[in-house]
């Protein structure tokens, strides 16, 4: 209890009402009661003072803050005159310590899991409002195990003077299931799209793996704002979902939930205004309304529009903006009139850019994904893409990018988290494809050498007819420009059905963006070749090449790039063009030059799943007399082409039988990605393929392309993505 601290009674002259009396000096503090706490501790929380002045409300306020703190089960403070002041006195009653922690009567739910519920904890103060907390944090803990009689009693035992131990004593009850959700009064909407907007569901016989079927009263709170929700998308806005109801079966094992819905009428939309713009027009404005007059209102759509608008303006460096609807619904006309009033606020400046996290990268490879600069004009679309440029580096698990606004200023400070992935790894694997069977790789590589950015990989690859081996680095910014280069050196041995191969070669490379989504490069590369073991059955275009050849080769490309994510796309597309051209006065033998186009397009659907488009073309000619190489050539078939079919399958072969590839090829693939377990990174692959390899002679149609259908696993591992596909 708190004694109210009077004004001592102390003789002084009456002063006119217009004059401020003389303030009362506080001569002295006392502090009594107190077992564990030192004194100094209790004087620092106080904002009263020794030679300070008295104020009655700085009193209260000190008695509210020494409460705040848990620890006393009451508080006195009394005041009295004392040597021309006066003297103030707290007297403590201190709240016993909880010494130990115990459960009682939990058969079913372990006393770890209790543990992590209890807000209290050994040696704190014993807090009523504490163990109440705890209390119910328990027994909704139950009610998620489905044990929803649970009770919980709490017991506290005395030890000693100032000591005691806390007990949660638990009656568990019998596990009770929801048997059955029923849905009443509606008439325009179905049950069953009813109960499925619900949080609540009913148990059926693969509960274990949803954990549906268990009454949580959080959730049944929800499913009648789901309720709700469900109806104002449809126009409702005057629906209510009254409940739940929640009745016990005689055995006391299920349970049902009910609803009961007022339906009301369904609105459209009136008229729409727009006020306040000026930094964007109201014709800009009103392109990111998705509400028409005359539609149904749907308040899901509501929000997205004040997304939108908010985007909007983000994006125009108003960081700051208020959108604020006002809806008017008239009930005699069913209408809605929508009014967006809009605060544009004053212009946003991007602050310090702080990076946190990177043990490992150079805060410098983090700066130069950023799309924004310090002083720069906040911009929320290109922090947005700041995000993803990071995030397809492939060096960090997650990066959180906050904005962080200086107080009465408007300027942004921007904090950059990064949680860091090993990038370093050492793997060994095995595969299987339908045209090498089975297959063992081992790969040595760091994607992020030194902290630097920069790519170092050693890999093999060895089948029953491969053998491969490459080392390449790769440095993304040249001389801290944004130009790239690589060199790779690689061995590449493989066996045809009619002839074998031996490729040793040497692959330099430069790029270059140029706005954010277009890249150009350069490549040069200079391989020498050796056709071997050449059979009898061999096509004579096989046998013209046997022997050795040098191909001396530049390529040049062009890339727009605006993925999402590299790994999981499920926005943007990738459309690449490129060039080869291999002459002798390059310093190789071979003469040849090659034309390869690609489009593909990702799209998103429900449930975090994405649909592809992609249709690729090439083309190839041989030059001066000579024909086009045959490992130049196109074999279609396979995982990156049609699947389906077996490497090459899929185009021209000799009479024998034997796979030639083409000096044409036209692909298309179709596919749908959706999740099977996505915490694992885990998705399901359904696809449809057409496509085939062409001679130089036969016409590119429709009716000679080949189709393949199937589905397949994806899998972003620790050690890189992994692919099981079937056609």
């Amino acid at each position: 209890s708190l004694v109210a601290a009077l004004l001592p009674t102390v003789s002084r002259p009456a002063f006119p009402a217009e004059e401020t009396p003389p303030a009362i000096v506080i001569k002295q503090i006392d502090i009594h009661g107190l077992k564990r706490l030192e004194d100094a501790t209790v004087r620092a929380k106080l904002k009263a003072k020794e030679g300070g002045t008295f104020s009655p409300e700085v009193l209260r306020e000190d008695v509210r803050e020494l409460y705040r703190l848990g620890t006393f089960e009451d508080i006195k403070a009394e005041s009295e005159p004392f040597e021309g002041g006066i003297r103030l006195a707290f007297t403590f009653q201190e709240r016993p310590i909880v010494r130990e922690i115990f459960f009682t009567g939990n058969d079913k739910v372990k006393s770890d899991a209790l543990k992590e519920q209890v807000t209290l904890k050994a040696f704190a103060a014993l807090n009523p409002s504490a163990v109440s907390d705890s209390v119910e944090k328990i027994r909704r803990h139950y009610q998620s195990e489905g044990y929803y009689l649970a009770r919980v009693v709490p017991v506290v035992r005395v030890i000693s003077p100032h000591e005691v131990n806390l007990i949660f004593d638990v009656e568990e009850g019998p596990k009770v299931w929801v048997e059955s959700v029923e849905i009443s009064g509606n008439r325009v909407i179905d049950a069953k799209k009813i109960k499925k907007a619900m949080p609540v569901k009913e148990w059926w016989i693969f509960s274990w793996l949803d954990s549906s079927g268990t009454y949580k009263e959080e959730e049944a709170r929800k499913s009648v704002e789901a309720v709700r929700d469900l109806y104002y998308n449809e126009g409702y806005i005057e629906a209510n979902g009254g409940g739940p109801k929640v009745a016990l079966s005689p055995e006391k094992t299920s349970l049902s939930v009910s609803v009961a819905v007022e339906e009301g009428g369904q609105y459209r939309v009136g008229e729409i205004k727009v006020t306040g713009t000026k930094v964007a027009s109201e014709e800009e404005v009103r392109g990111r309304l998705i509400h028409k007059p005359g539609e149904i209102f749907r308040r899901s759509d509501l929000r997205k529009e004040i997304g939108q608008i908010s985007d909007l303006y983000n994006e125009r460096g108003r960081a700051f903006a208020d959108i604020s609807p006002q809806v008017l619904p008239d009930a005699a006309r069913k209408v809605v009139d929508i009014t967006y009033q809009v605060t544009e606020g004053d212009e946003t400046k991007i602050g310090r850019i702080r990076i946190a996290g990177n043990t490992k990268t150079r805060d410098k490879v983090v700066r130069r994904e950023f799309r924004q600069d310090e002083g720069d004009t906040f911009n929320s679309a290109l922090l947005k893409r700041s995000h993803q440029r990071l995030m397809n580096l492939n060096f960090f698990e997650n990066v959180e990018i906050t904005p962080d606004r200086r107080a009465g200023t408007n300027i942004m400070d921007m904090k950059v988290k990064v949680t860091e992935r090993p990038t370093g790894q050492f793997s060994m694997g095995a595969g299987y494809s339908s045209f090498d069977k089975l297959t063992g790789t081992i790969s040595i590589s760091e994607g992020n050498f030194g902290g630097r950015g920069q790519l170092l990989k050693l890999s093999a690859q060895m089948g029953s007819r491969t053998r491969l081996y490459n080392l390449t680095f790769r440095e993304p910014w040249l001389l801290d420009r944004q130009i790239g280069g690589s060199i790779s050196i690689y061995r590449d041995q493989t066996e045809y059905d009619s002839y074998k191969q031996l490729s040793d070669g040497v692959r330099l490379g430069v790029d270059k963006a140029f706005t954010e989504y277009v890249s150009g490069s350069l490549g040069y590369k200079f391989e020498k070749t050796n056709v071997f073991d050449v059979s009898e059955t061999a096509s004579p275009l096989v046998k013209e090449q046997e022997g050795r050849a040098t191909t001396s080769a530049v390529t040049a490309g062009v890339t727009r790039d605006s993925r999402d994510n590299f790994l999981l796309p499920r926005r943007g597309s990738r459309n690449a063009l490129s060039y080869t051209f291999a002459g002798e006065f390059l310093g190789g033998s071979n003469e040849f030059h090659k034309v390869v186009a690609g489009s593909g397009w990702y799209f998103p659907l429900p449930w975090e799943s994405s649909f592809l488009i992609n249709g690729k073309y090439g083309q190839g000619w041989g030059l001066n007399g000579k024909k086009l190489p045959v490992f130049e050539r196109f074999f279609v078939g396979g995982i990156n082409t049609v699947r389906g079919f077996r490497y090459g399958d899929a185009g021209p072969k000799d009479e024998s039988g034997n796979r030639l590839g083409g000096t044409k090829m036209l692909v298309f693939n179709s596919e749908v990605v959706f999740p099977l377990v996505s915490e694992a990174k885990l998705m399901g692959v359904l696809f449809y393929d057409l496509g085939a390899g062409f001679n130089a002679e036969d016409p590119v149609a429709y009716d000679s392309l080949r189709h393949g259908a199937g589905w397949g696993l994806r899998w972003i591992s620790p050690v890189g993505p992994l692919r099981l596909e079937w056609g």
